[in-house]
């Protein structure tokens, strides 16, 4: 990864909106008790297909975010943001299953449920030494608010966030390469619009935008990017690069300043 060169009195800070996380992220949260039942006792069960749509995980709860289960021509699919684009899953009675193998040996089970209370209910399972796999406590996700389009658009924000994050460090690093060349002096903000002198400068990056494909940009939208910075690199100074995931989500913060 590119860092920016750090001076001795001078800090640094990322702040990143939801980790790209690998492998198992709700495991390591709910894994180890006897957990509650999956089931709703004395209630019918919603079929799988209830389980179809956009939900939101509890606030306190690592990422994803967001996630997308879809149904097409009776098999279903799973987003899940930043591990796992169009997953395939099974019917296995009321549940949606995604099976996890590898050297043919089942490593992890995720199991998805709707609830006659319009909620999600998931349990990821690990195996266990004898045979069988743990029970957790059942996370619940809530169905997510909002048009197809936008619910989409925050998804692929959400798959995009870590090539956001590095170009949040490539930007930051740029700005800097382009102050120490001007006598310390960061860019102005109306340098880096579009059109702006700090795009054709020659050490400028060329970064495309993470969730729509356009040339990476100021603004608002998702995968767009502010600015901001103050002081010089011969006395006091901060600089902060931010990249939107979208409505709803923290933005992914890198700076440093220093004196």
């Amino acid at each position: 990864m590119i860092r920016a060169p750090l001076s001795l009195s001078c800090r640094r800070w990322v702040a990143a909106a939801a980790a790209a996380v690998a492998g198992v992220v709700l495991l390591a949260l709910t894994t180890g008790g006897c957990g509650s039942s999956p089931a709703d006792s004395g209630t019918a069960s919603p079929p799988p297909s209830a389980a179809v749509g956009y939900w939101r995980s509890p606030a306190d709860r690592q990422p994803p975010k967001l996630i997308r289960i879809h149904e097409a021509e009776g098999r279903y699919f799973l987003w899940w943001p930043p591990r796992s684009a169009r997953a395939a899953m099974v019917v296995e009675g009321d549940r949606l299953v995604r099976h996890h193998y590898q050297g043919g040996r089942e490593i992890e089970r995720e199991e998805f449920w709707a609830k006659p209370d319009g909620t999600l209910a998931f349990l990821g399972r690990l195996p266990k030494e004898g045979g069988g796999f743990t029970t957790p406590d059942v996370v619940v996700f809530t169905k997510a608010t909002g048009g197809e389009a936008e619910l989409d658009a925050q998804l692929r924000a959400l798959f995009a966030e870590p090539t956001m994050d590095q170009q949040a460090e490539t930007l930051l690093h740029s700005v800097f390469k382009w102050a120490r060349g001007h006598g310390g002096a960061f860019p102005p903000r109306a340098d880096l619009l579009p059109g702006g002198v700090f795009w054709s400068w020659r050490g400028a990056p060329r970064l495309r935008n993470a969730v729509t494909g356009a040339p990476l940009a100021l603004g608002s939208g998702p995968g767009d990017f502010e600015y901001a910075a103050s002081g010089d690199l011969n006395g006091s100074y901060e600089c902060t690069i931010s990249m939107h995931l979208g409505p709803g989500f923290p933005d992914i913060v890198q700076g440093e300043s220093g004196q």
